[in-house]
């Protein structure tokens, strides 16, 4: 199997990737697609949708979204899958929960990193993003409370969901401040970014001290 990507640090590949080596499933190759390839017409028949990442099985079958890709490579895995999908269907219903709630949460991330890393900029857009993942967080410390991770206390997929787009908030504007009125989500970020698939997939995450403005 082949992950495409165009970037190495793309946000969304880091989804599945960091599910792929939680199920060490060695036999997905990750392909970092050229601008001139993406332009050629063999990729653009496999690029239907037209967004990164995406992956396409041994047969030329595609799958489409990073979140869908994700939770395909888990459910290969006979021995660590079922840890993060969901042991029964309500595990499964409440991962899902997470995931579908998260969504907005990549609109937020992104206004916020094009905003303080100069590649945008719009302040009512930066401020609303602010706002909104803030709440985000607010809503995971109150679900946190008493639990080390969102659903079965242990690393699912909703996890990761949620952490991707919030390690964007905690690198740049959810400050030590913030953390100490937030601890549970607070820890809980600090207990994903420790794991070592996320380490393997996308480095270590970093939290601020001080917003970056």
């Amino acid at each position: 199997m082949k992950l495409y990507t165009n970037k190495l640090d793309h946000p969304l590949y880091y989804f599945p990737a960091i599910v792929r080596e939680f199920v060490q499933a060695n036999n997905i190759e990750t392909v970092v697609v050229s601008e001139e390839e993406q332009a050629t017409d063999a990729f653009k028949a496999k690029r239907q949708h037209g967004k990164f990442p995406m992956l396409e099985l041994d047969d030329g079958s595609m799958i489409y979204e990073s979140a869908a890709i994700a939770f395909y490579i888990a459910r290969q895995s006979a021995s660590h899958g079922a840890a993060l999908v969901g042991h029964n269907a309500f595990e499964e219903a409440q991962i899902n929960q997470w995931v579908f709630a998260n969504a907005g949460n990549w609109a937020h991330a992104g206004a916020i990193m094009y905003n303080t890393l100069g590649m945008a900029y719009n302040m009512d857009a930066y401020n609303a993003a602010v706002k909104g993942i803030k709440e985000q967080a607010k809503t995971l410390n109150t679900h946190l409370q008493g639990k080390t991770f969102l659903v079965g206390q242990r690393l699912t997929i909703a996890d990761i969901a949620n952490f991707l787009p919030m390690s964007m908030a905690f690198a740049f504007v959810l400050d030590a401040g913030f953390r100490k009125a937030m601890p549970n989500v607070s820890d809980w970020f600090a207990r994903v970014a420790a794991q070592s698939c996320v380490i393997n997939a996308c480095g270590v995450r970093k939290m601020c001290e001080k917003p970056l403005k």
